[in-house]
């Protein structure tokens, strides 16, 4: 027995009633021989080493269901490996594999094969006889081709074979009927095959970063599609058919060709998502008053294109809460934005707005506000600095000023006499033109429509102690303390004559959570498996110091009845799940458990990744997981408080997006 053997636990676990042997992160270089010995193994982990060879010792594990051999340095899999007649999920990428077995449809029983980011050419003929196959994942190698006979994979629900160089896929796709899922990106198609439409389950269609000019008009008829990514390609129009997607909630048209902005994507009355930045010459200058049609609309993406303004009719866009307007021609702020009171995030960086109105502050749930790169005077350059929320404070403090001088003009107005106006006016800075202009447009109102003409205008210290001068004349002390405030002291002076300037600075106040924003108990659920329990105890806290209330079992998982009738319960008070991923977890039957029971009740899920774990995770969590996007806290420094900085903050965004809309939805 060698050292290294020697060192290693080679006596097998109970895992969900199986025999399992975890041999991941142990620096191997080879299998110990002695693994071979154990015949009654089920669950076979060899990831995260750098095995070079598997033996054809393998073939003596004939209980095997599950071999996992990823993120090694395998560049062949041994023949016996297909005598393994038990074996239903395969995971062997992120290797340098050059070739798979030519007889691997011997394996009846495989259910799960993961093969991408490997070296492979083509994918043996015999796959297409692995009758029980669902999911089949073969993304970046170097296929030129899949073989024939696809049609016979009548389970499959999800093949990804983007990342490759093929040119076509195979007719035989068409006849899946079962399948939900293709990523065909990052090829070279230029067409799918025809019978595209009989795929009448699917729901998620990837052709981007290909060649083609024109959406096939077969697409069109996939009426229960809801994703449908088609930039980046050379297309230059949208079929008019393409409103036949009645079921359409993400589309994504980056990078494409059009002349303008396409009048075929206001139809999708459905459509939730919207990704639509472009590139050189095919940037869109407008956006047609029609978006306003599509009421559905949560995220908006707009960045990379000519935009100076937003149409008004965006102010029905009432659900939406994310826009990118980045790498635009935007002078001003578009106004019609504070009229949104769902918005989270606002990004209008790399722009030319030199000022953002305080009326931004009536957007009580905005979390983010991106102003990088802009010419901005307001707010001031200290303010701006700091990051959104100290823009957001600046912003709210200056719109309550606002208001209280709003307030100030009334009373002055009704106070004033008619004869003291002009005069006002004059020491305000206002021209004759403007004051007849005022007089003519607004007879019964002038005073009030004065002020509001100096307050639009950027008056000196010198205009407003004028005014100031002038209130106290009439009496209106109280009012001139509001236009006037902060005049220097008798004793700031530096030895001269004149009282020292005071140095304007910015005062901004923390934000506060209004009631209206303020989570109640146990809004999030907290799914975990206990090999990380400190860490997520520690999520525990830092969501509860920010407000929001967490389910978790700080007990032993299983431990009777009453345990899991708390956990069904947490689950569904919740708003949210958060499920906190590392490779025991997507294998804990408890876990999967509740991670089943979230997507029966249409819980939303935001999985964080704790350790570094196959996306989407092997076997019953696969498909839950095969459409989230995951936080990757995998590389957060084990030393430091890993609930900070910018993963941390996207995870409070995410929660606050679905606790909001939660709580829409049961107002609505």
């Amino acid at each position: 027995m060698s050292k290294m053997t020697a060192s290693l636990n080679l006596r097998p676990k109970n895992f969900n009633g199986r025999l399992y042997l975890d041999l991941t992160k142990k620096r191997l270089k080879s299998i110990p021989k002695e693994v071979f010995d154990i015949t009654d193994l089920e669950y076979l982990d060899l990831s995260k080493n750098k095995v070079t060879t598997i033996q054809e010792s393998i073939g003596r594990l004939q209980n095997l269901y599950r071999l996992d051999a990823d993120d090694n340095k395998l560049t062949t899999l041994p023949k016996a490996i297909v005598c393994l007649k038990e074996l239903e999920e395969l995971y062997t990428q992120t290797n340098n594999l050059t070739e798979l077995p030519g007889d691997i449809g011997e394996l009846k029983k495989l259910a799960w094969l993961h093969v991408n980011d490997n070296q492979l050419a083509v994918l043996p003929r015999s796959i297409c006889t692995v009758f029980n196959l669902k999911m089949l994942v073969a993304s970046n190698n170097k296929l030129s081709e899949l073989p024939s006979g696809f049609e016979q994979l009548q389970n499959l629900t999800k093949l990804y074979v983007g990342g490759n160089q093929l040119t076509e896929l195979p007719s035989g796709v068409c006849s899946l009927p079962k399948l939900e899922t293709i990523v065909a990106s990052n090829n070279k198609l230029s067409a799918l095959p025809d019978g595209i439409e009989r795929l009448e389950n699917l729901t998620e269609l990837y052709i981007d970063g290909n060649q083609f000019t024109e959406i096939p008009l077969g697409v069109c008829s996939l009426s229960n599609l809801e994703v449908l990514v088609v930039g980046p390609n050379p297309i230059r129009f949208l079929p008019d058919e393409i409103e036949n997607l009645i079921r359409l909630k993400s589309l994504t048209i980056i990078s494409c060709q059009f002349d303008e902005f396409p009048s075929q994507i206001v139809k999708l009355k459905s459509l939730e998502q919207l990704f639509a930045g472009q590139e050189d010459d095919y940037r869109f200058k407008a956006v047609p008053d029609e978006i306003g049609d599509l009421e559905q609309l949560r995220y908006l993406a707009l960045s990379n294109n000519r935009l100076n303004a937003l149409p008004q009719t965006m102010d029905k866009l009432k659900r939406l809460r994310d826009v990118y307007l980045y790498e635009n021609n935007f002078e001003t702020f578009p106004e019609v934005l504070c009229s949104l009171p769902k918005l989270l995030v606002v990004d209008i960086r790399n722009n030319r707005v030199s000022k953002i109105p305080s009326s931004v502050s009536r957007l009580s749930r905005l979390k983010r506000l991106v102003v990088a790169g802009n010419p901005l005077k307001y707010p001031p350059e200290d303010v701006c600095k700091k990051g959104s929320d100290d823009i957001l404070a600046f912003l709210k403090n200056e719109a309550e000023k606002d208001e209280d001088l709003k307030r100030a003009f009334c009373r002055l107005a009704l106070s004033a006499d008619r004869q003291q106006i002009k005069p006002t006016a004059r020491l305000l800075g206002l021209s004759d033109e403007v004051i007849e202009k005022i007089q003519e447009d607004h007879p019964d109102d002038q005073m009030y429509q004065v002020l509001m003409t100096w307050k639009e205008k950027d008056g000196s210290e010198v205009m407003v102690d004028s005014l100031g001068g002038t209130l106290e004349e009439l009496g209106l002390y109280e009012l001139a303390s509001v236009l006037s405030p902060g005049k220097p002291e008798a004793d700031e002076t530096d030895g001269s004559s004149d009282p020292k300037p005071p140095t304007p600075t910015a005062r901004v106040q923390p934000i506060v959570r209004s009631e209206e924003t303020t989570v109640k108990e146990n809004a999030v659920f907290l799914s975990y498996q206990w090999d990380h329990q400190d860490k997520v105890l520690q999520l525990h806290d830092r969501l509860q110091e920010r407000g929001y209330g967490c389910w978790m079992d700080i007990k032993q998982m299983g431990g009777g009845d009453s345990l899991y009738q708390m956990m069904d319960k947490g689950i569904r008070e919740a708003k949210v799940v958060v499920s906190c991923v590392t490779p025991p977890y997507v294998e804990s039957p408890n876990c999967q458990d509740e991670v089943a029971l979230a997507r029966t009740l249409k819980m939303p899920i935001i999985p964080v990744m704790l350790e570094k774990t196959t996306w989407p995770p092997p076997g019953p969590m696969s498909i839950p997981f095969a459409q989230l996007l995951y936080i990757n806290m995998a590389k957060s420094d084990q030393d430091e408080d890993p609930w900070k900085g910018a993963l941390f903050e996207e995870l409070i965004r995410m929660i606050e997006y679905f606790v909001l809309d939660s709580k829409d939805e049961s107002a609505e």
